[in-house]
């Protein structure tokens, strides 16, 4: 009975040689797939990097504070409200009391699932179900996922916390379109921006894996011409090596420092919509548009609450503008990059 038992554990230690080499071609792999998930991570020390001083290892935003990053929880933890889709032809219509952040980007850049992220926490809320269109048309509260590029052909907006409203602008650069449908989502786009009293910033979103295209180029071009407030966001980045990440990071602020620095915001994000990398840090710098608009609210309120002032500006605190450069410790975000934006 003792050899019997010992031959039976030495079988199952030291099993045939082909389930042996089946095992241990496993084990060979196993290493190797752990290092590419690993390799695959974002590796800039912080998901943003600053445009004037890219090297200021020292800076950290405003909007990184305390009370910031606060605010910006509270914000969004306050629920979303959703609007009728808008087309060229119901764009009076637009009008929402809080101040506007659209967004735009090439097809296929992420868009929808980064604004789910941002809003619910979650880059598909409905989990791709099946609803019917006029659900998704109706006073939306989620960003129509699909993986066929140029799905959205409306104007989506979704308020948060009644402070700040999102404008979801459909994809531009998708090749298949219909030349017909292109210029009817180019035309929804330019009457929007000539129309949106309320826009406070535009976010540029680029495919961290591709880069800046001509038609991103074009896009910064016009916000410029009309003097709109542009903001640019590397998406995907969870799906780039560290080398291409760093380099199209570099790439994007060399450009940036080109512009006009009243017209650009002096931060670029990288952020990845489906696991939420660098979204706390986002939402923190996209709060500031609420948070600016319900100073200046209040500060409004004050003054006409001293109409016989001489000078108001003596008597009520002015807006809160930001603080000096530099004052508290970044948030790392992965491990050392492989570049000088580290």
């Amino acid at each position: 009975q003792q050899q019997q038992q010992q031959q039976q554990q030495q079988h199952s230690l030291f099993p045939t040689q082909s389930k042996t080499k089946k095992q241990t071609k496993s084990l060979l792999l196993l290493p190797i797939i752990i290092i590419i998930v690993i390799e695959m991570r974002p590796v800039l020390a912080r998901p943003w990097v600053h445009v004037a001083n890219p090297m200021d290892f020292n800076h950290v935003p405003f909007w990184l504070s305390e009370d910031r990053l606060k605010y910006a929880s509270d914000l969004f933890s306050m629920g979303v409200q959703g609007y009728p889709v808008l087309v060229t032809e119901t764009l009076k219509q637009m009008g929402t009391p809080s101040p506007q952040v659209a967004f735009a980007g090439r097809s296929n850049v992420g868009k929808s699932t980064l604004l789910n992220q941002l809003i619910h926490g979650h880059p598909d809320p409905m989990h791709r179900k099946i609803t019917s269109e006029r659900k998704k048309l109706d006073k939306p509260k989620v960003a129509p996922v699909s993986d066929r590029p140029g799905r959205t052909r409306h104007l989506f907006r979704f308020e948060v916390g009644g402070k700040l409203t999102f404008v979801d602008l459909p994809g531009y650069g998708f090749a298949k379109a219909p030349r017909q449908v292109k210029e009817g989502w180019i035309s929804l786009v330019d009457e929007y921006l000539a129309r949106a009293m309320q826009l406070k910033r535009v976010i540029s979103l680029v495919d961290a894996s591709v880069g800046v295209k001509e038609s991103d180029e074009q896009l910064w071009e016009m916000l410029m011409e009309r003097e709109h407030t542009m903001m640019v966001v590397l998406t995907k980045v969870d799906k780039v090596s560290p080398d291409t990440l760093n380099r199209n990071m570099a790439h994007v602020v060399s450009m940036l420092q080109r512009f006009d620095t009243k017209f650009v915001w002096p931060y670029v994000h990288a952020v990845s919509g489906m696991h939420g990398h660098g979204v706390e840090e986002l939402r923190s710098s996209l709060s500031v548009v609420a948070w600016d608009a319900s100073e200046g609210k209040a500060l409004k309120g004050r003054r006409r609450a001293t109409p016989g002032a001489a000078n108001p500006q003596e008597q009520v605190p002015p807006v809160r503008s930001p603080p000096a450069r530099g004052s508290v410790v970044p948030r790392t975000f992965g491990s050392r990059p492989k570049s000088p934006l580290d």
